[in-house]
């Protein structure tokens, strides 16, 4: 289901709208959406589903914030276009960008767009393994480039950061996690672009076995691992959400690890000094938090699965 939650905030309570329920009739127009919402500059909602009725491996959709106008923008039907869309899509204009996790020409994953109409599907990249593969994170859009991770793939074969135009030309890798895993090892979620620096996480491998933050440059430079984590008492373990920064300080979560063991949201500047634990989770406020975190002005949002 897709929800809006609306805050009253003089008395305190929240109301609680269904503005879209998938599979009730029928699975043609999707199931499963897992990742946000991308709103379009005239307000329109655009996201993805990640299965379907028979060989449907995923749709694109639209629909107004209230839930009318919804429509299918894209049904992934042709494996050799791409299936699962697990990612998302960012817009820019009447273009949407986003990735499969499976299908295209070496089944290992694509980079796709379309416009908001449905007209001028186009594969753009088609992963090798060599250079990625499984793509599950969303895309991030700076200027007329593009930037994300693979989750495996690479020469180490634990995941990659690329960059590619929004014109399907140079695709460079910005990061091949190598296979001693000290980096991190399989980046799940996207990565937060600030300037010319790329900012995420592994939700494997690092010096404590448990995961990274990391910081890179959009021409592969000045890599940095901001925080290895250990999974140990205090400690987080394992992010699979997105960061987000604001100034010199990058926000995120882990799905593992704090003092229950049941995740936590975590700071460290931009320089990898001033880590802290903003929040342990302990079941009865959720736990294994996994989604990407969003900022609005000094409040951090987020879900726990």
């Amino acid at each position: 289901m897709l929800l809006s939650a609306a805050s009253v905030l003089s008395a305190g309570a929240q109301t609680l709208t269904t503005v879209k329920s998938f599979g009730a009739l029928s699975q043609a127009s999707g199931i499963w959406p897992r990742s946000r919402l991308t709103q379009g500059p005239d307000g329109t909602l655009y996201g993805t589903t990640s299965g379907g009725e028979g060989s449907l491996g995923g749709t694109v959709f639209k629909l107004q914030p209230d839930g009318t106008g919804f429509a299918v923008v894209k049904w992934f039907t042709n494996s050799g276009e791409g299936s699962l869309p697990y990612g998302g899509v960012v817009s820019s204009g009447n273009t949407l960008y986003g990735t499969t996790h499976t299908g295209g020409a070496w089944t290992n994953g694509t980079v796709f767009k379309v416009n908001t109409d449905g007209t001028g599907f186009a594969v753009l990249k088609h992963f090798t393994a060599d250079d990625g593969a499984e793509p599950t994170g969303s895309l991030a859009l700076s200027g007329g480039t593009l930037y994300g991770t693979t989750s495996q793939g690479g020469a180490g074969t634990v995941g990659t950061v690329f960059s590619l135009n929004t014109d399907g030309t140079g695709f460079a890798l910005v990061k091949d996690f190598p296979p001693d895993l000290n980096d991190g090892a399989s980046p799940v979620a996207g990565v937060f672009v600030s300037g010319a620096t790329l900012y995420g996480t592994t939700s494997q491998g690092g010096t404590g076995s448990a995961g990274t933050v990391f910081t890179v440059n959009t021409d592969g430079t000045g890599f940095a691992v901001l925080k290895a984590f250990s999974g140990g008492l205090g400690d987080g373990a394992n992010p699979v959400g997105g960061v987000v920064v604001s100034g010199n300080t990058v926000y995120g979560t882990t799905q593992g690890g704090g003092s229950g063991y049941q995740g936590l949201v975590f700071q460290v500047n931009t320089d990898g000094t001033g880590y802290a634990s903003l929040l342990d989770f302990g079941g009865s406020n959720g736990e294994s938090p996994a989604g990407d975190l969003v900022l609005s002005g000094t409040t951090l949002f987020g879900t726990t699965q």
